[in-house]
C-alpha cells in the first residue's frame, strides 16, 4: 500500500507548473511531465499488483465463495475505494493516450482534472488523509498562484485585439512590472469571451525588450477561429494570463557555441522577428 502511494504524490507533484522542482531544482514543468506520465504508470501497475495481493488474502479467508470477486470488490470502504481507485487510474490511462489528446484534447483534460479529484476522495477514504492531503496542497496550491494571483492580480487584465491576416490576429497588451520573460518562452491565455475554461500555450513574440507584449494566434481550431471572429468585432478584450513558462535546452548566454542557426515554420516564426 505504502509503495502504491509514492508514485501518486509524485505525479502531483510533477503535474504543477509552480512546483517544488521547479522552485528547488529549476526543472520547468515541460520536462518534468516525462516525470509525471512516468509515476501515473507505475503508480497504475503498483495498483494493479496491490489488488492482487489483496485479493489472494481475501479469496483466503472466504474460502470457496461463488461471488468472491463481487463481495471483495465491494466489502468494505477499504476494498470499495480501492477498487474505485484503480479504475480511476485505468480511466486516466486510456484517456491520456497519445491517440485521445491528439484527436480529443479536450476529453482528455476535463476527464483528467475530473479523476485527480475523485482520485484524491477514494485516496481519502482508502489509505487516511496523507495522499490527499498532499495532493490538495500541491495540487491546489498551484491552481491558485496560476489561476487567482497571476490571472487577476499579478498580470493584465485587457488586450487589444487585431486580425493581421485571414488566419492570424495579433493580441497585444503592455507589459507590467513583473512580467519578465526570455526569448523562446510561452504563456497560457484565457479569454472569458470564449470561454474561462479554455487556457492555450502561446509563444511570445515580442522581445523581452519591448514595453508591450504580443501574442500571434493562427487560426486552427475552434478556439481560435472563434477569435479571429471576435477579432473582427471589436478591439479590446478582457484576458486571463499565466507564466511565462518555458525555457530553451541549450545556453545561448554562454561562450560555448560559435554559431547557432535558428529555424522555424508557420506561426512559428512570430518569436524569432
Amino acid at each position: 500500500g505504502v509503495v502504491s502511494r509514492l508514485p501518486l504524490i509524485v505525479c502531483f507533484l510533477t503535474a504543477n507548473h509552480n512546483s517544488l522542482l521547479t522552485l528547488l531544482m529549476g526543472i520547468p514543468f515541460e520536462r518534468a511531465i516525462k516525470y509525471h506520465k512516468v509515476s501515473g504508470y507505475l503508480a497504475f501497475v503498483n495498483g494493479i499488483f496491490h489488488t492482487i495481493v489483496a485479493y489472494i488474502a481475501y479469496k483466503e479467508d472466504a474460502g470457496k465463495d461463488q461471488e468472491i470477486i463481487k463481495k471483495f470488490v465491494s466489502d468494505g470502504q477499504v476494498n470499495l475505494s480501492g477498487s474505485l481507485l484503480l479504475a480511476i487510474i485505468l480511466s486516466m490511462v486510456i484517456t491520456a493516450s497519445p491517440y485521445i489528446r491528439g484527436k480529443a484534447f479536450e476529453v482528455f483534460y476535463y476527464f483528467h482534472i475530473f479523476f485527480a479529484m475523485a482520485m484524491m476522495g477514494c485516496a481519502f477514504y482508502h489509505s487516511g488523509i496523507l495522499v490527499a492531503l498532499l495532493a490538495s496542497i500541491l495540487w491546489g496550491g498551484d491552481v491558485l498562484i496560476r489561476k487567482v494571483y497571476m490571472a487577476c492580480f499579478r498580470y493584465p487584465t485587457s488586450a487589444q485585439i487585431k486580425q493581421l491576416t485571414d488566419t492570424v490576429v495579433e493580441v497585444k497588451f503592455p507589459k507590467t512590472a513583473g512580467f519578465d520573460y526570455n526569448p523562446g518562452q510561452y504563456v497560457k491565455i484565457a479569454i472569458p469571451k470564449l470561454s474561462v475554461f479554455q487556457w492555450h500555450p502561446i509563444s511570445i513574440s515580442s522581445s523581452p525588450h519591448q514595453h508591450y507584449v504580443t501574442l500571434h494566434i493562427r487560426k486552427r481550431g475552434a478556439w481560435t477561429t472563434r477569435l479571429h471572429e471576435l477579432a473582427g468585432k471589436r478591439t479590446e478584450v478582457t484576458i486571463l494570463l499565466e507564466g511565462p513558462y518555458g525555457s530553451l535546452g541549450v545556453d545561448l548566454t554562454s561562450d560555448r557555441y560559435k554559431m547557432v542557426m535558428l529555424l522555424s515554420g508557420g506561426i512559428g516564426v512570430t518569436p524569432m522577428q
